[in-house]
């Protein structure tokens, strides 16, 4: 955004006469004003002030995702482009400027990007520097409005970043699969909102860690297996099935998913939890919620799904 807002101020000076330079200045403020990367990082936050009046709506929708927009105008009136990235929902003109419904698209669009006179390089140094690419760059959160100290920590880290991208490409994904569910949608969309701002509080809590980027990074790991296991949203690289106290009809079936930190999804009678891979002396341990465990050695599996109940299970297939 710095360089952004850099090469506008620089482009109105180089028009060479006087109004040509009131015109290119008068564009600069235009883009400038239209330069910014919407979005809300989480549900509540108040958008950016230049923003249009539906990213509320969208943080609410997704709370980790981002969109932008921008529109440039050239010497001839023709509208050259404006984007909104393909994740945002589309919406009517007032939903997405906060105009008049008695306002037409090219009375909107003529008031946001006047026609004006601008060099040519001029007006390709602004299209590169509010390039939708540089959202690339940021985490799915404004961090100019970041407050929360695990926020910053993603905003000076670039891995981070893209981590917290990433995450926000899961939170949709999910959001979109029980959106469209037959039954029961609305109650399942309300967990995942709720479960998603639970996580962003836990997140939050890692000021307390000793070593809090370390921590904030953990948090995101968890949450990405949590979500891929829970909603199924990459095929499991393998299924097995444990007998419980040698009982067959006591069974807990595991579905491996391969995230990057490896995540189960175990479905045991009617419930269904998820897991995360964790360091163990021996064999592959699983910590899932509540105290739950899945500590597999060969092809026996101690498996506690109540707290101090712990069960000898053996793999059937």
């Amino acid at each position: 955004m710095r360089f952004c807002t850099s090469s506008l101020a620089w482009a109105a000076p180089s028009a060479r006469s006087a109004p040509a330079r009131v015109a290119a200045r008068d564009f600069a403020v235009t883009i400038a004003r239209m330069c910014v990367s919407y979005g809300s990082g989480e549900p509540g936050r108040p958008a950016h002030p230049l923003a249009p009046l539906d990213t509320m709506r969208w943080a609410e929708v997704n709370p980790h995702e981002r969109h932008g927009s921008a529109c440039f105008r050239g010497a001839s009136g023709v509208t050259l482009g404006r984007h909104q990235s393909a994740a945002a929902p589309r919406q009517s003109a007032r939903q997405v400027w906060g105009r008049s419904p008695g306002e037409s698209g090219e009375q909107i669009m003529q008031s946001l990007c006047p026609t004006v006179a601008v060099p040519g390089f001029a007006l390709g140094l602004l299209l590169l520097a509010c390039a939708p690419a540089a959202a690339k760059d940021q985490p799915s959160f404004d961090c100019r409005a970041a407050s929360a100290e695990a926020e910053q920590i993603v905003c000076a880290d670039a891995a981070l970043m893209a981590l917290d991208q990433r995450l926000a490409r899961r939170y949709a994904a999910a959001l979109a699969i029980v959106e469209k569910l037959d039954s029961g949608s609305k109650e399942a969309v309300a967990t995942l909102r709720a479960t998603q701002r639970g996580w962003i509080s836990g997140r939050n809590d890692c000021w307390k860690a000793q070593d809090k980027p370390a921590c904030v990074k953990q948090e995101y790991l968890r949450r990405e297996g949590d979500l891929v296991a829970r909603y199924m949203l990459e095929k499991p690289t393998a299924i097995a099935s444990f007998a419980c106290e040698g009982n067959p009809a006591n069974e807990v079936t595991v579905y491996f998913f391969d995230t990057q930190q490896p995540s189960v999804r175990l479905e045991y009678g009617d419930a269904i939890d998820t897991g995360a891979l964790a360091l163990s002396a021996s064999g592959a341990r699983y910590d899932a919620s509540f105290g739950r465990l899945l500590w597999i050695k060969g092809n026996e599996a101690t498996f506690v799904w109540e707290e101090g109940k712990d069960m000898t299970c053996r793999l059937t297939k």
